[in-house]
């Protein structure tokens, strides 16, 4: 005789056919169906990699009532936050499981050099764990921009902690972290243009091993991605000292990083070389010398551009002029990272090459102007003679035929 059972949430947790029992795959999820875990859970990596709830919280999944199922060893329902790392290495640390996936398989050891993992360590429970970075139950892929961890979301998510006041009041950190980098050159290219190659907060500081670039490797740091400009520096007067005082930090700032102009070799302002020398020391005049040859270079390109636009908007073809200044201003991008190292006359020796092909550019479009110029004046006298022969064989047309009717 066939028949269903019943128990507990109202499950159909068995059913007889012949005698042999059947049981559902995971009585927890059934069981917990109405919470937003469970959903949260649904559309996470974690499901479709067919990790469930009793991977993380233990228990009996197919046990008759929830008492039986919490009843089973292992049995952890809420992780207490310093478990939390430890529990997620079940799976992450080992290789077999990670590398299917193209996961590295190290985090634990690299959480534990963080300043969040030692602290952790040391007790104290309101540093970031796993779950607080990429959610407890809604895990996505990071490749995911619905993920706490993709990298447009890295900076809000790090804001969680971050930009708590009271969070941050024991540690001397200040809360307004996100608004600064949110106005930075990275921070506008990363939330405002979505542009994903510039840095958030886990490119700079790490994501599990994540920890203040000291001062001893904030150049290197910076200089993962900024390679030219750590290479210069480091051959400046400045990297000895520089690498002490913080060196990139010093001038450009940390999270509140402005697009550099020229002011910083000119200016008084914090970070420019104002701020540490006096206008009238070596450095000082330095600085200055730095500015005026981007000026120049740049002045120099301003006005052979204007003069294309004019030459492009009579009809002048002006393509291989815009290609020259192209490459022109190259060379000041090029002096741009050289100027870190101090060295004046490598300044000057890139920024005249941009000025010599503007100037060369200015004397062609001036050249072709005045070829234009002389042959509309010659076409003026052509038509002006032109004219004139007509009227004067119109004058010997009507005195040769006068006398006719």
């Amino acid at each position: 005789m066939k028949r269903a059972t019943y128990l507990g949430c109202g499950l159909a947790l068995a059913a007889w056919a012949g005698g042999a029992a059947a049981a559902p795959p995971d009585a927890c999820v059934t069981c917990h169906d109405g919470w937003p875990e469970t959903k949260e859970w649904r559309e996470s990596a974690h499901a479709a990699a067919d990790v469930g709830c009793v991977d993380c919280h233990g228990g009996d999944p197919a046990a008759a009532s929830m008492a039986e199922a919490r009843r089973v060893p292992g049995f952890v329902g809420e992780v207490p936050r310093r478990a939390v790392p430890a529990l997620c290495a079940r799976c992450h640390s080992d290789p077999a499981q990670m590398k299917q996936y193209g996961l590295a398989f190290n985090q634990l050891e690299e959480y534990g050099t963080s300043v969040h993992g030692r602290r952790l360590a040391e007790g104290d429970e309101n540093v970031a764990t796993c779950a607080d970075c990429h959610g407890a139950h809604l895990v996505l892929a990071a490749e995911d921009t619905r993920s706490s961890v993709n990298k447009r979301n890295v900076p809000a998510t790090c804001d969680r902690c971050h930009g708590d006041e009271a969070a941050m009041a024991p540690y001397g950190l200040s809360a307004d972290t996100f608004e600064e980098y949110a106005a930075s050159v990275h921070g506008r290219m990363l939330l405002e243009e979505q542009v994903t190659g510039v840095p958030s907060c886990a490119d700079c500081h790490g994501n599990h091993g994540a920890a203040p670039p000291g001062v001893e490797e904030v150049v290197n740091v910076c200089g993962s991605c900024h390679v030219n400009q750590r290479q210069y520096y480091k051959e400046s007067p400045h990297a000895p000292v520089g690498e002490v005082r913080e060196a990139c930090v010093l001038c450009h700032g940390n999270h509140l990083i402005a697009s550099p102009t020229d002011e910083l070799y000119t200016g008084t302002q914090t970070g420019a070389c104002g701020s540490c020398h006096e206008p009238e020391s070596e450095a000082g005049r330095l600085g200055r010398r730095i500015a005026e040859s981007f000026v120049g270079a740049k002045s120099a390109i301003e006005e052979a551009r204007g003069l294309v636009e004019e030459a492009h908007a009579v009809a002048i073809s002006v393509g291989p002029w815009e290609q020259r200044l192209d490459e022109a201003e190259g060379k000041i991008t090029e002096a741009y990272p050289v100027a870190h190292s101090l060295s004046l006359e490598s300044v000057n020796d890139l920024n005249r090459e941009a000025v010599a092909g503007a100037r060369d550019v200015i004397n062609e479009v001036n050249s072709t102007f005045r070829d234009r110029e002389h042959r509309q004046e010659i076409l003026i006298y052509v038509l002006a003679l032109v004219v004139l022969i007509i009227l004067l064989l119109g004058i010997k047309w009507r005195r040769l035929f006068k006398g006719l009717p």
